[in-house]
């Protein structure tokens, strides 16, 4: 994109470059036999849909889960009494999702089980996609002394990672759109990446902005410090702006299934 180029040329050129390398990342993984690749963002982190009943207590009213109007309108399951009951009572899968800092529990051996039943999520047939949804984490900072009782050891800086840093999250129900699962070994080879939210918008199981109060993996999107947030845009020009439009937003409530993590980092790879 040249100097002088305008706004919408410059996104027509960052739109152009995203397709080109998640179509051009996509056949090398499927290349290299590789199957389910989430497509996310260097700020996001993929993470259990864990129910908290605090975090939702929006939706979890006297009769059951409630959905925003945009969900009901996509999303059968917002109306499935089945689904209200097993939320308020325990039983459903949300409820017994592996906990932060479980010993061997990741994502990749969640998934393998779901294939080892058969769970539609991951075997329908024809649809080797399924959209997740995402949360919007704010720049609302968690006190360090909190930060600090879940760390390895005294000697790291909880300030340095944004997972544990911040916490504060917008409205869980509120539609943000959702980002791609995709078994790589299933796409085709001669197709162009429409985009992260729907790779192949015909192969996906869901829609866009998927139900939450169903789903079983999420996306944790951290806006950050304006530090680093005007750091990532490069032009301090319109950072400003442009972090104050990103978090003019109410926090909904505080969530921290994130900080199991560095255990197991520095447990696999070490602390130095």
């Amino acid at each position: 994109v040249y100097a002088n180029a305008s706004h919408d040329e410059r996104v027509a050129g960052y739109l152009w470059r995203q397709r080109a390398f998640l179509t051009s990342c996509m056949r090398y993984l499927k290349k290299e036999r590789h199957t389910w690749t989430v497509l996310i963002d260097t700020d996001e982190y993929l993470t259990f849909n864990h129910f908290h009943a605090h975090g939702e207590r929006k939706a979890i009213g006297g009769d059951g889960i409630r959905c925003s109007p945009a969900q009901r309108s996509i999303n059968s399951m917002c109306a499935n009494e089945t689904l209200k009951h097993q939320m308020k009572n325990g039983t459903h899968i949300r409820n017994n999702l592996v906990q932060p800092g479980a010993v061997n529990q990741t994502v990749a051996h969640f998934m393998r089980d779901l294939m080892e039943q058969r769970h539609p999520m991951v075997m329908t047939p024809g649809k080797p996609c399924f959209v997740i949804p995402r949360v919007l984490f704010g720049p609302d900072e968690t006190p360090r002394e909190t930060v600090i009782k879940d760390l390895p050891s005294p000697d790291l800086d909880p300030m340095a990672f944004h997972t544990l840093r911040f916490r504060s999250h917008k409205d869980k129900l509120d539609p943000y759109t959702g980002k791609c699962i995709f078994d790589v070994s299933k796409g085709p080879r001669d197709k162009v990446v429409q985009n992260p939210h729907k790779v192949f918008p015909r192969f996906c199981l869901n829609h866009f902005n998927p139900d939450f109060t169903s789903a079983l993996l999420r996306a944790n999107h951290y806006t950050g410090s304006f530090e680093t947030f005007a750091t990532h845009r490069g032009n301090l020009s319109n950072a400003e702006q442009l972090f104050a439009h990103r978090t003019n937003w109410t926090v909904d409530a505080e969530d921290d299934n994130m900080r199991g993590w560095v255990h197991h980092f520095v447990d696999n790879v070490g602390f130095d």
